[in-house]
């Protein structure tokens, strides 16, 4: 849609399409769909719905993709060995790269505005970031989260400058926004009401 939310344009007809990204080049939509009757996969399409391509052929949940800042990866969430870990690949599927390895669940990947670190939700819900490799990992945030209940930190999303970073948080008993410096400090919460605030996006 456009920015005051008319224009709307409906370009998928699915069970489950979910979590689009635009390239940076703005010539394609990196989704995940569950139209070809099995779990989520990883597609691409143009703007206009059309020239649908799946990247991945596994009978697992694969979502969430993010594209590189450059448009040549994409990282996504997979759990295609067992439990959800961070993988990324070339736009036409191919060179996947595994970059975590643990048993726990990593995922909601994003890229640095630079291309040089992937912040993403980690072990107890944390927020983390590494390297593109996937070394150098850092943790950011420590609320004693455990697997499941209160203080879960989750959907990391960089800042232009790549000086901060925004995500989500139930740390004060309900779903809210909040953001930090990019090593974890300075954090500051946005958003305070009973609502489900979720998902944060900078404007560029």
């Amino acid at each position: 849609m456009r920015p005051d939310g008319t224009g709307v344009r409906q370009l998928t007809v699915n069970t489950w399409d979910y979590g689009p990204a635009w390239s940076p080049d703005g010539t394609r939509i990196a989704f995940a769909s569950s139209r070809d009757g099995d779990d989520p996969g990883i597609y691409t399409m143009l703007p206009g719905g059309t020239d649908v391509r799946q990247l991945t052929l596994n009978d697992t949940w694969e979502f969430l993709p993010a594209w590189f800042p450059d448009g040549t990866r994409i990282a996504f969430q997979s759990d295609r060995d067992g439990d959800s870990e961070i993988y990324t690949m070339r736009p036409d599927g191919t060179d996947v790269r595994r970059l975590t390895v643990n048993d726990w669940v990593d995922g909601a990947p994003a890229w640095s505005p630079d291309g040089t670190r992937i912040a993403f939700s980690g072990r107890d819900y944390e927020i983390y970031t590494m390297r593109s490799d996937g070394t150098d990992v850092r943790q950011l945030t420590a609320n004693d989260a455990g697997n499941v209940g209160p203080q879960v930190n989750v959907f990391p999303v960089w800042s232009p400058d790549g000086t901060r970073i925004a995500f989500t948080s139930d740390r004060d008993g309900d779903w809210e926004i909040y953001t930090m410096r990019s090593d974890g400090t300075d954090v500051r919460q946005l958003t305070a009401n009973s609502w489900t605030d979720t998902r944060p996006a900078w404007s560029p």
